[in-house]
């Protein structure tokens, strides 16, 4: 009885799929491509939130496409305005696990920091989310660039663009 078991439970270690160590944090330092965020969660003091049980979705701005728009010498401004930065990060995580086959045309997201994302696809079916109360829909909007990257916490979705928040 004992061996049948330990034969099963092994037998689901191997074949039963992934298995998610991780946290949400982890899984974005390990992901190469979100050291500017990184920092930036860090400076915000967001860590210990993002580590917590969650489940949460982050939208996260890129390295290469979003903080690219951010020239070194405004990074360090950026790190700076703490009331602004953290704003700005909490507008990126929405609360619950949503993967993309979740993500439905129209879809509305309230973010940990109280704006909403609109969910949208476009032309070619790429995942569109869009700050819908800033300057206009497009005037905010950010494409999905790699998707449901999961955590033991939460999912990550890789974005082109780092999202601003609605005006208070």
């Amino acid at each position: 009885m004992i061996r049948r078991l330990l034969l099963s439970a092994t037998a689901a270690l191997l074949f039963g799929g992934p298995c998610i160590a991780e946290d949400i944090v982890d899984a974005a330092a390990a992901n190469g491509n979100l050291t500017m965020l990184m920092q930036s969660l860090r400076t915000a003091g967001l860590i210990e939130t993002l580590r917590g049980d969650g489940p949460f979705t982050i939208f996260a701005p890129d390295d290469n496409n979003a903080f690219i728009e951010i020239e070194d010498s405004a990074f360090e401004e950026f790190l700076i305005d703490r009331p602004n930065l953290n704003a700005i990060l909490t507008y990126h995580v929405v609360p619950g696990r949503v993967m993309t086959s979740d993500l439905t045309d129209g879809t509305m997201a309230t973010t940990l920091q109280g704006g909403k994302l609109l969910i949208t696809r476009d032309a070619d079916g790429r995942i569109v989310i869009l700050g819908p109360y800033q300057g206009g829909p497009r005037a905010n909007g950010a494409t999905i660039v790699s998707a449901d990257i999961e955590a033991s916490n939460g999912v990550i979705h890789v974005i082109d663009t780092i999202l601003r928040p609605p005006p208070s």
